[in-house]
């Protein structure tokens, strides 16, 4: 063989060599950012100071209530109350994505003709937070055993900063129109005072009359804040006819949301 040849045949499997090594590298790093691996946030001790007396939440338990015991109370309740995380939703993407990519290309339009296609190989850093959103929408007021409420309808939300851990965060939010806006101001009120008859005096009260009508954007807030837990019932005047009320327990953030059962 002549030396031209050798040189040109040392090139050849140089570059060969080098494209197969590419080419592995993007599988490897395609098949890297492809895999979830957890990542969970760093949790802090409560700080410093009164700790909650009780932590009953619409007839949970916060900082103990599991993830599976929650969903099996929710079935007995005839609820349906899917994942709502962002893990959850950027998977359900990916499946619509990959089945529009599978129907482009058995009509012979081909993957280009897919916008956004890539997002099937790519996952983003907020995917690593396994935590899990069960949100349950139009849930009649009787659902929820602590109290009675007025007959009503609203979102109640389970947060869980991921399936091994206890329950963080449960809020129930409900929307009311026109006349019903006496009927959510009593509700406002009567979410008060079980809050106070649960946790004592509020932290934070609303001095001030409550009254009707309420000014367009106005809000009213009674809040309950401990060093493992806070809670907070708030009406508020959206601006487009309806009154929102809301009624949330929780763990505040980044505290471990097991805080309310380890003092």
């Amino acid at each position: 063989m002549r030396r031209w040849q050798k040189i040109v045949l040392g090139v050849s499997t140089a570059l060969a060599a080098t494209f197969a090594g590419a080419y592995g590298y993007h599988r490897y790093r395609m098949a890297s950012m492809m895999k979830l691996v957890d990542e969970l946030p760093r949790f802090t001790e409560p700080a410093p100071g009164v700790r909650t007396p009780q932590a009953q939440a619409f007839g949970f338990l916060i900082g103990t209530a599991t993830m599976v015991e929650v969903q099996s109370e929710l079935g007995t309740l005839q609820l349906e109350c899917p994942n709502t995380s962002m893990r959850t939703l950027m998977e359900q993407a990916r499946a619509a994505k990959r089945k529009e990519l599978a129907d482009a290309e058995a009509s012979g339009k081909g993957a280009d003709s897919v916008t956004g296609a890539s997002m099937i190989y790519h996952r983003s850093p907020k995917e690593r937070n396994p935590q899990v959103r069960l949100s349950c929408a139009d849930v009649p007021a009787n659902k929820l055993k602590d109290r009675a409420r007025a007959d009503s309808t609203g979102r109640w939300l389970f947060v869980f900063d991921s399936p091994k851990h206890p329950l963080r965060h449960t809020s129930y939010a409900r929307s009311f129109r026109g006349i019903d806006e006496t009927v959510a101001l009593a509700e406002f009120v009567a979410a008060k005072d079980a809050m106070t008859a649960a946790f004592g005096p509020p932290s934070e009260s609303v001095n001030e009359p409550l009254t009707l009508p309420m000014p367009s954007l106005k809000s009213y807030t009674f809040a309950w804040t401990f060093s493992d837990l806070r809670a907070l019932t708030r009406l508020m005047n959206m601006g487009d006819g309806r009154l929102s009320l809301d009624e949330t327990i929780e763990v505040p953030w980044p505290v471990r949301s097991d805080a309310p059962q380890r003092k």
